[in-house]
C-alpha cells in the first residue's frame, strides 16, 4: 500500500458513470479510512506532515495553481505539496472538458523531482491499493444540475453507521477566505 493517497473532488461527477464509480470507492470495503472536507485545501495540513506521497487527484481541476500571496487554497494545494518536495507522484485523474495544466512557473514544478502524469480514464483506481481517501464537497464549482451535497452527507453517515475510520477537516473561514499559510 505504502503512501498512495486517493483524492476525489465531487466536482468532478458529471455522469452517473463517473457516481457509480465513486460510490464503487466508498462503498466497495476496501478503503478502511477516509478524510472529508468542503474545501480541497483542508487536508494540505494533514498531507504536509507526510513524505514521498503517490497523489492521485480525481478532480475537475488540477489544483497546480500559483497564486502572488504564496498561499494554499482549493486552487494551489497540490502546487504546495509539490514545491515542498511532499508529493513525489501527482497523477491526476480529470475530465475530457477539464483546463490542462500549463500555468505559472511551470518550469519551477516540472524542475522537483517528482512524476506528472494525467489521465481521462480512472476505472484502473479500482485496483489501486490507498492508504486513504479524502472526498471533496467544493460546493463553489459543483455543476448546479447535479447538487452532489446529499451524496457527500450520505458518504460520512456510510462511514459513521458501518464504524469506518473517518474524519471531518474544517477550515474555519468561507470559501473566499479559505487561504493558508504553507
Amino acid at each position: 500500500m505504502g503512501n498512495r493517497y486517493l483524492s476525489i473532488d465531487l466536482d468532478w461527477i458529471k455522469t452517473t458513470q463517473q457516481l457509480n464509480f465513486v460510490n464503487q470507492i466508498v462503498f466497495g470495503n476496501k478503503i478502511k479510512k477516509f478524510k472529508f472536507g468542503h474545501q480541497h485545501n483542508s487536508i494540505y495540513e494533514y498531507y504536509k506532515s507526510k513524505k514521498d506521497i503517490v497523489l492521485y487527484n480525481v478532480d475537475d481541476h488540477h489544483d497546480m495553481q500559483v497564486n502572488r500571496m504564496n498561499t494554499v487554497s482549493e486552487c494551489t494545494w497540490v502546487h504546495h505539496l509539490i514545491v515542498n518536495n511532499i508529493v513525489k507522484e501527482y497523477h491526476w485523474i480529470n475530465n475530457l472538458s477539464s483546463i490542462p495544466f500549463k500555468g505559472e512557473n511551470v518550469n519551477n514544478i516540472l524542475l522537483k523531482n517528482y512524476l506528472f502524469q494525467t489521465y481521462d480514464e480512472y476505472e484502473f483506481l479500482l485496483n489501486v491499493d490507498f492508504e486513504e481517501v479524502f472526498i471533496c464537497l467544493s460546493p463553489e464549482y459543483l455543476d448546479p444540475q447535479l447538487n452532489t451535497y446529499p451524496v457527500f452527507k450520505t458518504y460520512l453517515d456510510y462511514c459513521k453507521i458501518n464504524n469506518i475510520e473517518y474524519e471531518q477537516l474544517i477550515l474555519l473561514r468561507d470559501h473566499w477566505e479559505t487561504q493558508i499559510n504553507p
